[in-house]
């Protein structure tokens, strides 16, 4: 099976973002606490798209806002195809370019557009390439930290999952803290709608990441 993910998600309300690699480990992000939580959440690099945006613009605005850093992409040896939530996405051949690593849809309760500019719609697409940052990643926008995180570490990140700094560092994994956003050994959270972090588990274990970007 094969799908054009430019095209599929052309004219669309959609999200996208990218799953980085810096030196061989995965780039991921922290917010400050939801509303009714007290851990503090691991998300993926992406958002929603702006008026007049396509999701490769999308993606590289997010990842300078979020991690200051340009992207080279990077062709995966295949894509996941998803729709709302499926546990157990396909493996299809993306034929855009540059391929996505990830391609996902939602039914939506309503078709209105949820800002003035962008387009109505009946399905939400979701978008994430794989990449490579080109600069030195750091915190930005609401971004309150940077976690690096090895690649055998990201299956045990699972949504709705709560883990300690501590365990975190006895893992391998590294946090780069804004100035003044660190805060007394808060937990983390993997929030159980957050769709990137599983799907790039998924990705691994499926080989659909050349080996070389996890080499650094």
């Amino acid at each position: 099976m094969q799908l054009d993910s430019l095209r599929l998600a052309g004219g669309q309300l959609l999200c996208a973002g990218a799953a980085v690699f810096q030196s061989g480990r995965a780039v991921l992000t922290v917010e400050e606490p939801e509303a009714g939580q007290s851990a503090w959440s691991i998300r993926g690099v992406g958002g929603g798209a702006e008026p007049g945006e396509g999701p490769v613009e999308t993606a590289r605005r997010e990842a300078a806002e979020e991690i200051g850093t340009r992207l080279e992409f990077v062709a995966p040896h295949g894509t996941l195809w998803w729709e709302d939530k499926a546990t157990n996405p396909a493996t299809v051949r993306d034929t855009a370019v540059p391929p996505a690593l990830v391609v996902g849809r939602v039914r939506r309760p309503s078709p209105e557009p949820w800002a003035p500019g962008l387009p109505p719609g009946s399905h939400l697409y979701l978008i994430n390439y794989l990449a490579r940052a080109r600069d030195c990643v750091a915190p930005g926008g609401e971004q309150s930290a940077v976690l690096l995180v090895p690649p055998k570490v990201l299956p045990r990140l699972r949504p709705a999952g709560e883990w300690s700094v501590e365990v975190l560092a006895l893992w391998g994994v590294e946090i780069l803290w804004k100035e003044g956003h660190r805060a007394a050994c808060p937990n983390l959270r993997l929030p159980a709608w957050e769709e990137l972090v599983p799907c790039l588990a998924d990705a691994l274990r499926r080989g659909l990441v050349p080996d070389p970007l996890l080499a650094g």
